[in-house]
């Protein structure tokens, strides 16, 4: 979920500007034109620097040529470059480093084609789930992250942008119902449930909230202004968001096929077995969510391991134990969003029946999951 997030952030900031500018030097873009020279090793054929000529592409100093050295001993990640390659330079005063490729065209492609196969597969709710996306997108950027900016409290935030969030996104992508009024309802509470433990366990499981070379970078750029344990916090809840929707809004479309099925069942009926099927979905989720976990940490767990340490050890370090956490909580919210929306549901068609549904049951029958 977090790695979806953050490409969504750095789509926006992509296509919000030409320019991403990151530190307080220019950023510029720039085309490499020729290769000057190149060393390469004696022993393997790898290069081991480069001369490069550069044109700029944007800012005031837009088709000035440089000659740049690349050598490997700059990065840990030093790519070398071929004419025709975008570049980002980092010019500063008499010195200009190639900081990066530019990925933008080949990000927007991916995107593109992401959005082609969403309304091509799912059609009207495909497309409707794309504008949700967006709304979602702007709130994180235009609300969230200006907020904790400010320093507000991170929890806080996390739930408000939830408020905001879940309504806005639900309604717009499985359209207005009773079956939608539940899933709402159930992934709130569940929120809620899960933010108050979620502020326990950070303190009882002693995390600082530093385990990512990302927070203290924060603190050392914003100080004391912004709260790092608390956006721990808000991360664990809106990346819970994601997993949700899917959950909440499944158990409430059984609840309602329950109902369909056989008008006589009562609230407590629909409870029951819709709750059997919501075992089975929450033991498939539950695995997926640790399969998501070892797939995201997949490099600092190989590290470890590789470091020869015994597995109880590397458990106790920050880094992991931030991540177990997080996949926890996760699942924990998970587990609890099946009775809690299950329950929301069962109430609702058990006082309501399924009038307004069938009313509108061309839209909803096609909408199943998993």
């Amino acid at each position: 979920m977090k790695h979806l997030y953050l490409l969504l952030l750095f789509l926006t900031l992509t296509f919000a500007s030409p320019l991403t500018v990151l530190a307080k030097n220019q950023l510029v873009e720039a085309r490499v034109v020729g290769v000057v020279e190149q060393v390469l090793e004696p022993e393997s054929r790898n290069v081991e620097s480069q001369r490069v000529k550069v044109v700029v592409l944007s800012g005031d100093l837009e088709g000035r040529e440089y000659l740049v050295n690349q050598d490997k001993e700059l990065l840990a990640n030093n790519p070398f470059f071929e004419t025709g390659d975008r570049v980002l330079l980092d010019i500063d005063g008499d010195s200009v480093v190639i900081v990066d490729f530019v990925r933008r065209p080949q990000l927007t492609a991916l995107f593109l084609s992401f959005a082609i196969l969403a309304i091509v597969v799912g059609g009207r709710r495909g497309a409707m789930s794309l504008l949700a996306m967006g709304v979602t997108f702007l709130i994180i950027f235009f609300m969230v992250l200006p907020m904790l900016l400010s320093g507000a409290n991170p929890i806080f935030v996390a739930l408000l942008a939830s408020v905001f969030i879940i309504p806005l996104t639900f309604y717009l992508s499985h359209g207005v119902s009773i079956k939608t009024h539940s899933a709402v309802v159930g992934t709130l509470v569940t929120l809620f449930f899960v933010a108050l433990l979620s502020s326990w366990s950070i303190d009882f499981t002693r995390l600082s909230g530093f385990a990512s070379e990302e927070a203290a970078f924060l603190q050392g750029e914003l100080g004391e202004r912004i709260n790092i344990k608390g956006l721990l916090l808000a991360g664990i809840i809106i990346s819970l968001l994601g997993i949700l929707d899917d959950i909440t809004t499944a158990q409430a479309s059984i609840v309602l096929e329950l109902k369909r099925a056989n008008k006589k069942l009562t609230s407590v009926d629909l409870f029951i077995r819709a709750m059997r099927v919501g075992r089975d979905h929450i033991s498939s989720l539950v695995n997926t969510l640790i399969l998501v976990f070892a797939g995201s940490s997949l490099p600092l767990l190989v590290l470890f391991t590789n470091s020869g340490q015994n597995f109880s050890v590397v458990l106790n370090y920050e880094m992991i134990a931030d991540e177990i956490v997080r996949t926890l909580l996760g699942s924990i919210g998970l587990i609890l969003a099946v009775p809690i929306t299950t329950a929301v549901s069962a109430w609702a068609y058990g006082k309501f029946g399924t009038k307004i549904e069938d009313g509108d049951e061309h839209s909803h029958h096609g909408h199943h999951h998993h």
